[in-house]
């Protein structure tokens, strides 16, 4: 059964991580904190022979960034999310 949403430890690490960067972080700040949490991992189900997303997680985590208000971070991290990192 796919994954419907993210957990509610992930989803309470990634508000934890994202109040940490200032409004107006740039991309790189707010990347590299969803990094040192291990949140960009997260977004993946590394049991499968080839990384999936987790279309709940992926998500969870556009929308966090969304709700921060900065349309350019969301963005510059919504490609990395869904199709680089993996």
């Amino acid at each position: 059964m796919p994954e419907r949403g993210a957990s509610d430890t992930f989803g309470a690490r990634l508000a934890e991580a994202l109040a940490g960067p200032p409004p107006g972080a740039p991309t790189r700040e707010v990347w590299s904190v969803l990094g040192a949490a291990g949140l960009t991992a997260e977004v993946y189900d590394r049991r499968a022979a080839a990384w999936q997303v987790r279309p709940g997680r992926l998500a969870a985590c556009l929308a966090a960034l969304d709700a921060r208000g900065a349309t350019g971070v969301t963005l510059g991290c919504c490609v990395q999310l869904a199709t680089v990192v993996p």
